[in-house]
């Protein structure tokens, strides 16, 4: 015997759309999983302007100086970790790590000029 697409209660019109629901679920899941580990494994850019500083290279503070999350003093031995942009609030993050470990982040405006990093920092030959 045949079952009949419109046999039950509500017919079979109810479980069609289930099942293509249950599929839908499916591939959502599926696709939010492989979007989730694209981010993870993403590396952190700020790819409108270019990075002054390179990813594990150790740089000197020249000088004392207070940035806006940061205070930085003159002999400061620091490596550079990432960096990222916040369109909110029109400025790039500089994240450094310093001897203890302890992630110190200098920011500069999307206004002002990059250069400036010249006189704040210089790269360290690693010994």
């Amino acid at each position: 015997m045949r079952p009949q697409l419109n046999s039950g209660t509500l017919g079979g019109r109810m479980n069609v759309g289930l099942l293509i629901a249950l599929v839908l679920g499916i591939f959502l899941v599926s696709g939010l999983r492989l979007l989730r580990s694209k981010v993870a494994t993403a590396p952190v850019t700020s790819a409108w302007r270019p990075c002054p500083f390179v990813v594990g290279k150790s740089y000197r503070c020249l000088k004392s100086f207070e940035g806006f999350r940061d205070v930085f003093s003159e002999g400061d031995l620091l490596t550079f970790v990432s960096t990222a942009h916040s369109r909110h609030d029109s400025m790039t993050g500089y994240f450094f790590s310093d001897a203890g470990g302890r992630i110190r982040s200098w920011d500069i405006h999307d206004n002002d000029d990059l250069g400036v990093h010249r006189d704040l920092f210089e790269e360290v030959l690693a010994p």
